[in-house]
């Protein structure tokens, strides 16, 4: 933003930034929190550290892969990009949900309260 403060046009991103800002990274956010609730629910609320930071760094290798131009400094959000993504976070939000089917419900009552 500081380089167009002396410009007449505002620059503002691409629909395709927008969406990817305001849906897709949100939605990963929803899988990360899940996944992790998840494994604290399986493993009974023990220290679960590792588990936190693998599950976090497998979601931010995930999104490194997909725009291999974060490596190079540049970051380029496509249609194609950004629908893949979503779909992959829709797809791995219903794997969650379903995967809650096996966890014991005992065990989930204990240790909330």
């Amino acid at each position: 933003m500081i380089a167009n403060i002396f410009a007449a046009p505002i620059l503002l991103p691409s629909p395709a930034i927008l969406l990817h800002i305001f849906l897709v990274v949100p939605a990963f956010i929803a899988v990360a929190v899940g996944l992790m609730g998840f494994g604290h629910l399986l493993l009974g609320m023990r220290e679960n550290q590792i588990l936190n930071i693998s599950i976090f760094i497998a979601i931010f290798f995930a999104f490194s892969l997909v725009n291999k131009n974060v490596l190079s400094g540049g970051y380029a959000a496509s249609w194609v990009m950004v629908g893949g993504m979503l779909i992959m976070a829709v797809l791995l939000l219903a794997i969650i949900s379903y995967l809650t089917r096996y966890l014991s419900k005992e065990r989930i009552v204990t240790t909330i309260a």
